[in-house]
C-alpha cells in the first residue's frame, strides 16, 4: 500500500456487507475510506510518516458542498498552507474532513466548546458547583467526533474546546483549575479510544 502524505493523499476503500446466512442476500452495506500514515512526535518535532514535517496551518473557511470544499482547498494548498483548523459547528465538517483528505491536507478538528467572550455559562456554574450534566455530555461529544472521524488519514489532532478553559473560564477565581481537570480527564478518554493523534485545548 502507498502511504498517505499531503503531496501524495492516498487513499483506499474498504466494503463491507451484511448478508443473510440462508440466502447469502445482502441486508446492509457501507464503505469506509481510509489511508495508511503514521504520524509522531518526538521532543518538539513532528513527524509524519517518520519525517520531520512542519504544519503550515490556517483557518479556511470553506463553503457547503463537496466540490466547493476540494476546490477551495486545493487554492488554500497554492498558498502555501497544508494544515487547517476545522471546528463542528462550522457546518457540513464531513464534507470538509473528506475533501482535506483528497486534497491532502491535514486537519485539526475542533470540539463543542467555545467561550470567547470570557464568563461562565449558568449550566456550568452554579454556585460554585459544576454541572455534571454538562460535563457528561462534553465526554459524549468528544468521544464521538472521535469516533466519527479517526479513519480520516489528514487528521492528525483533536481539539477539546476553543477559547474555553482556563483563559476564558474564570482565570483567577480557581475555577480554571477544575475546568482544565476536567478538560484533562475527557482527553484521557480521547486518547484510550484513539492512541495514535495528540490533543489539544485551544486557549
Amino acid at each position: 500500500a502507498r502511504l498517505w502524505t499531503p503531496d501524495t493523499p492516498n487513499l483506499y476503500n474498504l466494503d463491507l456487507r451484511l448478508v443473510r446466512g440462508e440466502d447469502g442476500a445482502a441486508v446492509d452495506a457501507y464503505r469506509q475510506r481510509f489511508g495508511f500514515r503514521e504520524f509522531t512526535i518526538r521532543g518538539h518535532r513532528f513527524y509524519l510518516n517518520g519525517i520531520p514535517f512542519m504544519a503550515r496551518s490556517g483557518w479556511p473557511l470553506v463553503g457547503k458542498g463537496h466540490e466547493q470544499a476540494v476546490e477551495y482547498l486545493r487554492q488554500f494548498k497554492k498558498r502555501g498552507f497544508n494544515a487547517m483548523r476545522v471546528f463542528v459547528g462550522q457546518g457540513a465538517v464531513a464534507e470538509i474532513v473528506d475533501a482535506a483528505d483528497e486534497v491532502g491536507v491535514l486537519s485539526m478538528i475542533g470540539g463543542c466548546t467555545e467561550n470567547g467572550g470570557g464568563g461562565w455559562d449558568s449550566r456550568v456554574q452554579n454556585d460554585g458547583r459544576f454541572d455534571a450534566e454538562f460535563w457528561a455530555n462534553y465526554d459524549a461529544f468528544n468521544l464521538a467526533f472521535v469516533k466519527r472521524f479517526r479513519n480520516h488519514p489528514g487528521v492528525i489532532c483533536w481539539s477539546l474546546g476553543c477559547e474555553f478553559g482556563s483563559i476564558y473560564c474564570g482565570m483567577g477565581s480557581g475555577r480554571e483549575k477544575v475546568t482544565a481537570a476536567r478538560i484533562n480527564a475527557s482527553a484521557e478518554k480521547v486518547m484510550a479510544l484513539d492512541p495514535t493523534r495528540t490533543w489539544c485545548e485551544n486557549g
